[in-house]
């Protein structure tokens, strides 16, 4: 019975432990994260830190590539890629969120669809390299784009539904 119960609180100190190891890594630094917690009820900006965010990580990619020096480059580069995915996607829920809740956005979707044009550009261009390390990263370099495409299509529909919104004045502004 104690051998029963020891394996019990074993199992229950666990299990959070093993949670926590599945939900990976935060692509978010603290400071990011504080900002995004004070946007809450602000669309606009919150959506605009977020393409920041995207755009920071891959000035980083962009960085690491340009170093000849750096140690295990694939697998830093495959962790900002999958920090950038993540943002994507946290960019991709988020204009779904406000725009279902008929918040204004279309001032930050300008900034999310212009943000995309210029990161599938630069994805596109990881994705076609040939470089020796380059079989390591093509799979999130593929997962990249394809959340990187999609985000760009629900963007643009977004934007295009905004408009029509606005013209019903059927759209929340934020309070400045």
């Amino acid at each position: 019975m104690k051998y029963f119960l020891h394996c019990l609180v074993l199992l229950v100190l666990a299990v959070p432990l093993v949670a926590q190891h599945r939900m990976g890594r935060d692509p978010l630094a603290p400071a990011e994260a504080d900002k995004l917690r004070d946007t809450a009820m602000q669309p606009n900006l919150r959506l605009k830190l977020y393409v920041e965010f995207a755009r920071a990580r891959m000035t980083s990619i962009d960085q690491l590539l340009a170093d000849p020096k750096v140690k295990n480059k694939s697998e830093q580069l495959h962790d900002l890629l999958e920090d950038f995915s993540t943002l994507i996607d946290e960019i991709a829920d988020n204009v779904e969120m406000f725009h279902d809740q008929h918040w204004d956005i279309r001032k930050s979707l300008k900034l999310v669809i212009e943000g995309d044009s210029e990161f599938q550009l630069k994805l596109r261009t990881l994705a076609e390299s040939t470089s020796a390390d380059a079989e390591s990263y093509k799979f999130v370099v593929k997962d990249a784009l394809e959340s990187l495409n999609t985000n760009a299509d629900d963007a643009r529909h977004a934007m295009q539904e905004q408009n029509a919104l606005a013209k019903d004045k059927k759209l929340k502004k934020e309070e400045d």
